[in-house]
């Protein structure tokens, strides 16, 4: 019999003994029966039939490009300084989304003399990472230019001999855009050149870095190379100018440029009376004395009935050539002479024979 009925059996006997000696009074005495111990039931044993399963070992995950990267860095060994090298070492890595080893130009800026041209050798080694030899002991940071990224610079770090300086991670990002429009000297939107000026990625020196056309009525839009401040030259038949501007930390700015109308000049020689012909000039040639500004051309552009356009302001030595006729001769003139060119205005030269 189950444990839970043999108990009902008991309570039932018990409670009906109660119930007559309620009901009759009687003296005799209530016989309540015990509830018997019943022995517990022997475990069954189980044999399990299962085959024994062995514990699982985890799968070391396949790396990455990013962890070999990664592993790249940590190497003490790419760090130390190369036994057959004289002179400070700059070591550091190059990283950018979606590439483990980005293609960028690599220069060491000297934090004394930014316009100076970069002195360092550049060796390129995997995952990103590169070297610098050649430099002087000094102050200096290092400047890093992908071809579709701006310019990002490391901390300054200060090269001795017989040492390795660390840049540490540079992160190339994408630019935003340089963009604006040009007007004449009128005010009125003009077609021009526009070029972007900065810096070679690989000598620092001044250059033209992009170029493009500015369109009516759409304007001009170019990527940066640098955040903060940049230069523009712009040329076209109205005028010419230089922009300087200040883009925002994502290299976005914007332009609005205003042309200088050209100078123009004309020579011509003096008559000498007597009735005698006053011959025509042969040519005049045009040498800018000051500095032409990068991406800009000091002219002349051009000629038209011995008016040459096209002329940037400033100081320029004009060199104008003729033909005298002594009997049946002719004998070759030069006459030379500096001249200021005011914008805007046209001069005349007047040669004396």
């Amino acid at each position: 019999m189950r444990r839970d009925v043999a108990a009902g059996v008991v309570l039932a006997i018990a409670a009906v003994g109660v119930l007559l000696w309620l009901m009759g009074g009687s003296d005799a005495p209530v016989v309540v029966p015990v509830r018997p111990v019943l022995p517990e039931p022997a475990e069954e044993s189980r044999v399990d039939s299962r085959p024994a399963v062995a514990p699982s070992v985890p799968v070391p995950a396949t790396p990455t490009e990013a962890d070999l990267q990664m592993k790249a860095i940590e190497d003490p060994a790419w760090k130390r300084y190369p036994e057959d090298e004289r002179g400070p070492v700059v070591v550091g890595v190059l990283v950018e989304f979606g590439s483990t080893d980005p293609p960028a130009w690599v220069a060491l800026e000297d934090m004394e003399d930014p316009a100076r041209t970069d002195p360092s050798t550049v060796v390129s080694l995997d995952w990103g990472r590169f070297r610098l030899t050649g430099m002087q002991p000094g102050r200096y940071r290092v400047r890093a230019k992908g071809d579709d990224s701006i310019a990002v610079y490391s901390e300054p770090i200060v090269c001795r001999d017989g040492e390795v300086a660390d840049a540490g991670i540079m992160r190339l990002r994408s630019p935003g855009r340089i963009a604006g429009a040009v007007y004449g000297p009128d005010g009125e939107m003009v077609k021009a050149s526009v070029s972007l000026v900065g810096r070679d990625p690989a000598s620092l020196s001044e250059t033209v870095l992009e170029q493009a056309e500015s369109a009516v009525p759409q304007g001009f839009e170019m990527k940066p190379h640098e955040t903060g401040d940049y230069s523009l030259a712009a040329t076209g038949p109205a005028g010419y100018a230089v922009y300087r501007g200040s883009s925002d930390t994502d290299g976005l700015g914007w332009a609005d440029i205003r042309l200088r109308p050209w100078a123009s000049a004309r020579a011509t020689l003096l008559p000498r009376g007597g009735g005698e012909k006053t011959p025509a000039v042969g040519s005049v040639d045009f040498d800018f004395l000051d500095a032409v500004p990068t991406g800009l051309e000091a002219g002349p552009s051009g000629e038209e009935k011995g008016v040459h356009r096209g002329l940037m302001e400033g100081r320029w030595r004009v060199t104008v050539k003729w033909e005298e006729r002594v009997g049946d001769e002719a004998e070759p003139k030069e006459w030379v002479t500096e001249a200021v060119f005011p914008s805007g205005e046209e001069t005349v030269l007047e040669v004396p024979r």
